[in-house]
């Protein structure tokens, strides 16, 4: 089991948004288990998404008990981008990573040093025929990623996928043939 929390936490607006991950049908039940165990400040949100409930918390040392709690949650995610509608295009997707993610979260504590990630994509819904292969996607992602970390220090991060210290959750829905909404997510805990 690994805990990852990271400098950019400090910096990310408050509220912090979690998702806490089930499996599809047990969202209800996980939204009763985070109700009794979690503390006043830190508010679930009733599931409205296959797989997962949001809650929302103005510290984040209030998710750590149901870190240690939860029995039905299989992973806990920090929300690093709300879920946004940009246009069905690989070129798309690669600008909005790099408008949205603070190439900082990558950065460990020694100069010129970079965590590992590695990135997953989760469609949500039936996607175009373009993003509908979501390893390519995942790769658009990290390219993204390691193009910014490289533009702006010279060096770049690596891709780890076996045992990354930064696992990066990307879920996708398309409303449209031409829309896609992306939402970013980043593992605090992997079991």
């Amino acid at each position: 089991m690994r805990l990852l929390i990271f400098l950019c936490l400090l910096r990310q607006v408050l509220p912090f948004t979690f998702l806490a991950q089930t499996l599809p049908g047990l969202e209800n039940l996980l939204f009763n288990e985070l109700s009794a165990i979690s503390s006043p400040n830190l508010i679930p949100q009733p599931p409205t998404k296959p797989g997962g409930v949001l809650l929302s918390s103005p510290t984040v040392s209030s998710i750590y008990p149901l870190l240690l709690h939860s029995r039905i949650a299989t992973k806990f995610l920090l929300q690093l981008s709300p879920p946004t509608t940009i246009d069905a295009t690989p070129e798309a997707v690669y600008k909005h990573t790099q408008e949205t993610i603070d190439p900082e979260l990558l950065h460990s504590q020694t100069p010129n040093d970079w965590l590992t990630f590695s990135v997953n994509t989760t469609p949500l819904s039936t996607l175009p025929p373009i993003l509908s292969h979501s390893k390519a996607t995942a790769i658009n992602i990290a390219k993204a990623l390691t193009d910014l970390c490289l533009t702006r220090n010279n060096t770049r991060p690596n891709v780890d996928l076996l045992d990354p210290d930064l696992p990066l959750q990307a879920f996708l829905s398309s409303p449209g043939d031409t829309e896609l909404t992306v939402s970013l997510y980043a593992s605090l805990i992997a079991r």
